[in-house]
């Protein structure tokens, strides 16, 4: 039989760990989020005992289970943990169990949030390399070792594990007389090593290989600010694809697994035929316990990719709140069809329709109240700018400057409030902002306002400035004429107010009825003017686009 380092605890290399060398160990630790221990020397089990003292004293009514694994190399010390750990299990309601004899051999399957040790100061390197190499996919480590392993690296192992402190940013703390008050007592200083390995994610070679096939590149802006949204589209169709396939190869797999992972070694009935491990759906994304068929994992992957759409700005940006919320509502729905580019295109020509046609209302609905003379305030009546319109005489524009009746000063001091002012003038911005695709610098709105607390008076918006009176009135002077002017050509042609061949007749192939409009309206220059900038003055811009 091949001989077998023992140590006893007569032996030079059994040093019982003390109380207060204890207290420092577990110094740090957050026992919150560890629930599985290793303690590969565990001699008397005065280690796993004070674990488990001090959490029944922190978390005297609740507190998770902890589950302790014991490794003893001593006969003798083996048959005392054994008995010590079936107190403690009956005491504390935990699981301790000794599990291995020899640390050095032991190679589990099991994962550990923390491995705890006082090794034998021999081979103290050997068992911590061996600690950081069962950690090595995530995990915490608390370790005494002599100094001398530490200080004086002259072999081999000692020299790897002063590299391993450095690729992990081991903590380490000197300190001297540490067994001074132990049941056997040494003057020796010891080093205390504490070391946190981050979880490493886990491999996925089923996704690994759907994704080199498809050499995905992944989407990181997470706000869409950098790409445009067929980029975004396409990319995001990309990952779905990927996505499908792996999670459909992952069924495949485990059904094909399933006969093979039977609750009983020999099923010899039906019912001992269901598998130790189920796959279903999460709570949060389909029923508990709903079955993790293919079609009902489509479904929720389809849902997924439709939400993300929708939950992104370029995407959703140019939809008013109430179209926001209708298409949302739609969500449910969208899990019966494919992300794909098809359904895609067609819900964005549904939207666009919506969105013309809400833009539409917007405008028009701005217009109405830009120029309307039913207020309190007599002077708004300058708003109104009549011209002869086409069959009809009751045609009007928006002026270069409007008054709106608003009320936004304080009832008591009289102070400016900007949140008020800013409900006032964001409609009308968000209306010019349809007309000028985007071409004029931005302007914080809500800043500007701010600024001007306490003189509201000419303040420099992005269209327009404005000027508020605490008569309850606000002046407003628009700065860009040109988009004034398409303002009024998009409603006065929605109204019907301008000839039906407006800007696809020039001005001197017109009747002398269609001139006379035009010279009211606008007058000949600058109908002609319209005429050499049509794109400008006659079209909208993309309110969504993709390739």
């Amino acid at each position: 039989m091949k001989n077998i380092e023992l140590y006893t605890e007569n032996d030079e290399q059994f040093y019982s760990t003390p109380e207060n060398l204890i207290d420092e160990m577990l110094e740090g630790l957050d026992f919150d989020m560890i629930t599985t221990i290793l303690e590969p020397s565990a001699g008397k089990g005065n280690i796993v005992e004070s674990i488990l003292k001090r959490q029944s004293i922190k978390y005297s009514y609740s507190r998770q289970s902890i589950d302790i694994d014991c490794i003893e190399l001593d006969g003798n010390l083996q048959s005392i943990l054994r008995d010590k750990c079936r107190v403690l299990n009956k005491e504390y309601n935990d699981r301790t169990q000794l599990v291995w004899n020899d640390f050095l051999t032991y190679k589990p399957y099991k994962q550990y949030d923390l491995i705890i040790m006082n090794p034998p100061f021999s081979k103290g390197a050997e068992h911590l390399l061996k600690a950081i190499d069962l950690q090595k996919n995530g995990g915490a480590i608390v370790c005494i070792l002599n100094a001398e392993t530490i200080k004086n690296p002259y072999t081999n192992i000692r020299k790897e594990l002063i590299k391993q402190f450095d690729k992990y940013n081991a903590k380490i703390t000197y300190i001297d007389n540490a067994f001074i008050s132990a049941e056997r007592k040494t003057a020796v200083e010891i080093a205390l090593v504490k070391i946190y390995i981050e979880p490493k994610p886990s491999d996925s070679h089923i996704y690994d290989k759907f994704e080199k096939a498809a050499q995905y590149e992944e989407i990181h802006d997470e706000t869409g600010s950098e790409i445009i949204i067929d980029d975004y589209i396409k990319k995001a169709i990309q990952l779905y694809n990927i996505e499908v396939k792996a999670c459909l190869q992952l069924i495949k797999d485990y059904e094909a697994l399933k006969p093979h992972i039977n609750i009983v070694l020999n099923p010899k009935e039906n019912y001992e035929s269901e598998p130790l491990i189920e796959l279903k759906l999460g709570r949060y994304t389909h029923k508990e316990n709903s079955k993790c068929g293919i079609n009902e994992v489509l479904k929720c992957i389809r849902l997924k990719y439709w939400k993300g759409l929708f939950d992104n700005p370029k995407f959703m940006n140019k939809l008013t709140s109430n179209l926001q919320s209708e298409y949302r509502n739609q969500i449910t729905e969208l899990q019966n069809y494919e992300f794909n580019e098809y359904n895609i295109n067609n819900l964005i020509i549904e939207m666009n329709a919506s969105i013309m046609q809400g833009v539409q209302e917007t405008i028009i609905s701005m217009f109405d109240k830009l120029t309307t003379e039913h207020t309190w305030y007599p002077e708004c009546k300058k708003n109104v700018h009549y011209y002869n319109g086409w069959k009809t005489n009751i045609a009007h524009k928006v002026n270069y400057k409007v008054i709106v009746p608003c009320n936004v000063f304080a009832f008591f001091d009289r102070e400016f409030q900007h949140y008020l002012a800013l409900d006032v003038l964001q409609d009308i911005e968000k209306v010019l902002n349809y007309f000028d695709g985007n071409m004029t610098a931005p302007v914080d709105l809500s800043f500007v306002l701010k600024a001007a607390k306490h003189d509201p008076k000419n303040i420099e918006c992005k269209f327009f400035k404005a000027t508020f009176y605490k008569k309850g009135t606000c002046h407003i002077t628009f700065t860009n004429q040109a988009l004034i002017d398409k303002f009024n050509i998009y409603v006065g042609k929605n109204k019907n107010w301008l000839p039906p061949c407006y800007g696809t007749k020039p001005y001197n192939n017109m009747t002398d009825e269609e001139k006379s409009v035009i010279d009211d309206f606008q007058g000949m220059e600058n109908y002609n003017n319209v005429m050499a900038n049509k794109q400008y003055y006659l079209g909208m811009p993309d309110l969504i686009r993709i390739a």
